[in-house]
């Protein structure tokens, strides 16, 4: 009795391991491919970068995926409307959660 008992534990654990691992590669895959995504919107300004130029950017999602920027609080009003221009309304390939209402996202733009 004390072996089906231990063989039943054993089995138990290793079966939580095996679907813990399986579901994390997906959530940090899929924080890779957005990432991916918007550095790949936010390449090559349309202005002269001289130096570093930060900016807080706070955004939602709407129902057609489509990102939805809320402000960008930034020192440099070219960054601003750049980073507004860049991402506002672009449509994520990427599926993110829906049941969060605001997303914060820092950006570097640098030379």
């Amino acid at each position: 009795m004390k072996k089906l008992n231990l063989l039943i534990l054993v089995l138990a654990l290793s079966i939580g391991s095996a679907i813990s691992a399986f579901a994390q590669p997906d959530a940090v895959d899929n924080e890779t491919s957005v990432k991916a995504e918007l550095q790949k919107m936010l390449e090559e300004p349309n202005f002269e970068v001289e130096g570093v130029y930060l900016a807080n950017v706070v955004f939602t999602l709407n129902k057609d995926n489509e990102m939805v920027v809320l402000t960008v609080d930034s020192d440099n009003e070219t960054v601003k409307a750049f980073v507004k221009q860049r991402l506002n309304y672009k449509k994520l390939k990427s599926q993110l959660d829906q049941n969060i209402k605001e997303y914060k996202l820092p950006v570097r733009i640098q030379a």
